[in-house]
C-alpha cells in the first residue's frame, strides 16, 4: 500500500502489490486502485487561530465540503487540509502485532490522527477499512497529558511525521513534535504510550523552555545500543535550538529534555550563522557514530538549517544575515548513558557550554565546477562541488598541537539565500541532503514558476563535517573523479523533497524528483570504510 495525505481532505491508501504465503511479492494488485479514503475530523471545519504571538502562516479558513465544491472555481485558492507525510510501524499490544499509520496535517490542523493499516484489504483485494480502523485523533479539543496540565495549549499545526518506537517501559509509544502556532507557542514533543495489554493511550508532554514563537516538526529516535529500544530523542526548533530528551527510564514519569548540567531544560546547540541570525532547523536532524580511532564513537547531532513556512520565506534575505548552514555537533554528555549501559561512547565531565560557532571546526566549499576538467561553474544544469577537509580539534582530546577546544563543525552553504526545508538522510555514516537555492525573481505562490528553485545534493563526511577521502558522486561519464585534487561532494540537481536511495546490484543511486518535475538518477559511490552509522532505526516486516 501507498499512503498519502492530501489537499482534498483526505488520507488516502492505494494498493501497490501485495506478499503471498511464501513471501514471494504479487504484481496482480500492483495497480494502484484505492482502498482507503479517510477524513480527518478536524478537517471538517479548520478556522484560524487568531491567538497572538504567532509564526504567521496562513492556514484553512475553510470547511472540506465547502472547498471541494470550489474546486472548478476559476477563483479558488489554495487551502491546506491533510499537508503531512504520514508515518508507519508496528507495535504490539492486546496479544497482537499491529500496523498503524499516524500523521498531522501541516498547514491543514492541529491534529494527529492513527489508523490500524495491519490488514487494508481482503484476500480478494478489496478494502478491508472500516470505521473501527480509526484508532485515535486528537486535537486541542480533546488532548489532555498525563504530566502537565492544559498540554492541549502546546498541540501546534502538526508539520512533521510521527514516529512509531518501542519504550524502555515495555510499551510501544507514538511520537511526535507538538508543530507550530499552538496557542502557547512553546516547543515539546508528545509522547503517547499505548499500553501493551489494552492498547490504551497515556499522553506525556516534554517540553523544552519558555522561547515563543516556537515549535518542533520532527523527531528523531537514537538506539545507543541496538537493543531496538529507544533511548534518546532529538529535535531542533524554530530558534535553532537542538534538544535531547532522555526516555531512558522504564517509568513514564521520569522522561524529560535533557538539562546537560542546568538547572533546567537546555539545548545541546542554538544554531546562529556569523552575523549572529538565529538559523531556523524545521527539518529532521541525524543521529550518527562516528569512530574514533583513539577512543570511544561520538554521537553527532547532524542537520542543515533554514525555512519555508511564512509568506516572507518567498522573499528570501540575500544578505550575511540570511546565510544558512550545516552542522554537526557532539553530544559530549554521556556519562549517565555510559554507566547504564555496556555500550559505550565519547563523553566529558559536565557541565560544557559550547557556546557558538567560534568552538565548531568550519569546512567551505572549496571548489565550484562544471565538469571534470575543471571549468568553473556559473549556471546551467549540470555543476559539482568539492569541500575542504579541516581537522576537528576535539574538546578533550590532544587531537591538535594545540587548541583542541572544538565540539563539532559547520558549513556554511554558500550561495544566495541557500537553504534546507527538506529532510537529510544518512548513508554508510555520510550525511545527505538536498539544498534549495530560491529562484533570484519574486514569482509569488506558483505551481508552475517562470524560474524555478535550484540546488545541491551534498555529502557530508560525518567524522568532519567535509570531504570524504572518495569522490561521492559521480561525474558523468567521467565516474568517480576527482576534480583539482578534491572529491566531488556536491553535485547540482535542483531537487525536492528528500533524496532516495536505490542499489542494483552493487551500483548505488541517488533519485530525485527536481524543481521542473523531472527525475533524477545519478550514480554515487557510498562510504565503505566506516565514517559513522544510524542509531536510529526503522524494522520492515
Amino acid at each position: 500500500m501507498v499512503y498519502v495525505g492530501a489537499n482534498d481532505g483526505m488520507v488516502h491508501g492505494f494498493r501497490a502489490g501485495s506478499y503471498n504465503s511464501s513471501g514471494v511479492y504479487q504484481t496482480s494488485t500492483n495497480d494502484g486502485k484505492e482502498l482507503i479514503a479517510f477524513v480527518p475530523g478536524t478537517v471538517l471545519a479548520s478556522p484560524i487561530n487568531s491567538t497572538p504571538n504567532k509564526v504567521a502562516i496562513t492556514q484553512n479558513t475553510s470547511t472540506v465540503f465547502a472547498t471541494n465544491y470550489n474546486f472548478t472555481d476559476p477563483a479558488y485558492t489554495h487551502r491546506y487540509f491533510v499537508d503531512a507525510t504520514p508515518g508507519n510501524g508496528d507495535l504490539y499490544y492486546g496479544g497482537a502485532w499491529h500496523t498503524w499509520l499516524v500523521g498531522g496535517q501541516g498547514g491543514g490542523g492541529q491534529a494527529i490522527y492513527a489508523l490500524d493499516i495491519t490488514s487494508p484489504a481482503t484476500s480478494a483485494g478489496n478494502s478491508n477499512f472500516t470505521a473501527t480502523n480509526i484508532i485515535k485523533q486528537l486535537d486541542p479539543s480533546n488532548l489532555t497529558c498525563a504530566n502537565v496540565a492544559n498540554c492541549n495549549n502546546d498541540l501546534g499545526y502538526t508539520y512533521g511525521t510521527p514516529i512509531i518506537r518501542r519504550m524502555h517501559n515495555g510499551n510501544w509509544a507514538v511520537i511526535w513534535g507538538n508543530g507550530y502556532n499552538s496557542a502557547s507557542g512553546k516547543a515539546a514533543i508528545f509522547i503517547a504510550d499505548i499500553d501493551k495489554s489494552t492498547g490504551t493511550w497515556t499522553v506525556y508532554e516534554l517540553a523544552t523552555d519558555a522561547q515563543t514563537p516556537n515549535g518542533i516538526a520532527y523527531v528523531t529516535s537514537a538506539d545507543l545500543d541496538g537493543d531496538h529500544v529507544v533511548d534518546y530523542l532529538y529535535a531542533g526548533d524554530l530558534f535553532g535550538n537542538v534538544w535531547r530528551f532522555d526516555v531512558t527510564s522504564n517509568n513514564a514519569s521520569n522522561w524529560a529534555a535533557s538539562t546537560f548540567g542546568g538547572t533546567g531544560p537546555q539545548p545541546l546547540y542554538s544554531a546562529s550563522n556569523a552575523a549572529g541570525v538565529i538559523q531556523p532547523i524545521t527539518t529532521q536532524v541525524q543521529v550518527v557514530a562516528t569512530p574514533n580511532p583513539f577512543g570511544l564513537s561520538r554521537i553527532m547531532v547532524m542537520f542543515g538549517t533554514g525555512k519555508n513556512l511564512e509568506s516572507s520565506d518567498l522573499l528570501p534575505d540575500n544578505t550575511a544575515n540570511g546565510v544558512q548552514s550545516i552542522y554537526g555537533i557532539w553530544d559530549w554528555d554521556m556519562n549517565v548513558w555510559n554507566g547504564l549501559s555496556s555500550s559505550q561512547y565519547a563523553t566529558l565531565s559536565s557541565p560544557q557550554s559550547i557556546g557558538g560557532r567560534s568552538n565548531l571546526q568550519q569546512q567551505t566549499v572549496s571548489g565550484t565546477y562544471a565538469d571534470a576538467s575543471g571549468t568553473a561553474y556559473t549556471t546551467g544544469s549540470t555543476g559539482y562541488r568539492t569541500l575542504s577537509s579541516n581537522t576537528v580539534c576535539w574538546q578533550g582530546t590532544s587531537t591538535c598541537n594545540s587548541g583542541n577546544n572544538q565540539y563539532g563543525y559547520y558549513l556554511d552553504l554558500p550561495s544566495v539565500a541557500e537553504t534546507v526545508i527538506y529532510n537529510p538522510i544518512v548513508l554508510n555514516g555520510t550525511f545527505v541532503v538536498n539544498t534549495t537555492i530560491p529562484a533570484p525573481n519574486t514569482q509569488g505562490l506558483s505551481c508552475y514558476p517562470a524560474t524555478p528553485p535550484g540546488g545541491w545534493s551534498m555529502a557530508i563526511n560525518s567524522n568532519n563535517g567535509g570531504a570524504l577521502p572518495q569522490s561521492f558522486f559521480s561525474v558523468g561519464s567521467s565516474g568517480y573523479v576527482n576534480i583539482n585534487g578534491s572529491t566531488v561532494m556536491g553535485s547540482y540537481v535542483s531537487a525536492v523533497g528528500s533524496p532516495s536511495v536505490v542499489q542494483v546490484n552493487s551500483q548505488y543511486s541517488i533519485v530525485n524528483k527536481t524543481s521542473t518535475g523531472s527525475i533524477a538518477v545519478q550514480k554515487i559511490n557510498p562510504a565503505t570504510y566506516g565514517p559513522g552509522q544510524r542509531v536510529n532505526w526503522i524494522q520492515l516486516r
